[in-house]
């Protein structure tokens, strides 16, 4: 082998596990949109009571040393922000089906219990849609991130990890891995559309620490630590098994994103 003394190789992280896609009951979404049509139908007309200078609220209530209490089906409305919450209320707080509209124009969809999110809900951000496990109203665990005209995510925890499938708008894996607050987090796979694959660590949606690239043959591109995306230092550039022809930047997985 003809190479520079570089040190030792290091060695990219791999994927030992390969979960199942998460699957998603259809029909919750459709059952908490009829319980929250019926609700606004009941309370639409009824009179708001001010519950501060901000909050108006429509439906049943009750009174607590004078003060109005939501409680029972109900709708929360802001006169500043354009927030809004359809539901059921128990003790002024969200208990059951409900569903906020936040000033952002983010649509939250969910159970509640003691007003938290308890279990499953369904979450629309700008493109993106969320459906699955929530942690404090949050997209958290298993779940399938769904972007408009730009593919799925599928999340499935296993043994206290998120492990993710994406794949683009028409059905390619492009993703295989850890993922983490809607993120490649983690050990992963990158799936380059011109049969080049990264295979290493991801910290915050970015190739971060020990990784390697492999052309669409499987030899060796780089291997090496990254950082920002990019390689954090100089490299060496295989064309052939163990021969090393050269060294160049870290500018090559930018010309590698091209596709």
């Amino acid at each position: 082998r003809v190479a520079l003394d570089m040190g030792p190789e290091p060695v990219a992280p791999t994927i030992e596990n390969d979960p199942p896609h998460y699957t998603f009951d259809e029909t919750f979404e459709s059952k908490i949109d009829r319980y929250v049509e019926e609700i606004e139908k009941q309370v639409i007309k009824k009179p708001a009571k001010p519950l501060s200078e901000d909050i108006e609220y429509k439906g049943d209530f009750k009174k607590k040393d004078g003060k109005i209490i939501p409680h029972g089906k109900g709708m929360y409305i802001s006169k500043k922000n354009s927030l809004r919450v359809i539901g059921n209320f128990k003790d002024g707080a969200p208990e059951g089906p409900a569903e906020f509209v936040y000033p952002d124009g983010s649509l939250l969809k969910a159970e509640f219990q003691n007003g938290e999110t308890k279990g499953l809900g369904v979450k629309y951000i700008d493109n993106m849609k969320y459906e699955g496990e929530l942690i404090e109203g949050k997209p958290g665990g298993s779940g399938i991130y769904s972007f408009r005209n730009e593919g799925k995510i599928y999340v499935k925890r296993q043994d206290n990890t998120n492990y993710a499938k994406g794949y683009s708008a028409d059905g390619k894996l492009w993703y295989r891995g850890e993922y983490n607050n809607g993120r490649c987090d983690g050990v992963g796979e990158f799936f380059y559309r011109n049969g080049n694959v990264y295979k290493g660590q991801f910290k915050e949606g970015k190739m971060e620490g020990m990784g390697a690239l492999y052309d669409r043959y499987g030899d060796t591109i780089y291997k090496g630590m990254f950082k920002d995306d990019q390689p954090a230092h100089r490299f060496m550039m295989y064309t052939e098994p163990g021969i090393t022809v050269g060294i160049v930047l870290y500018n090559i997985v930018q010309m590698l994103r091209r596709y």
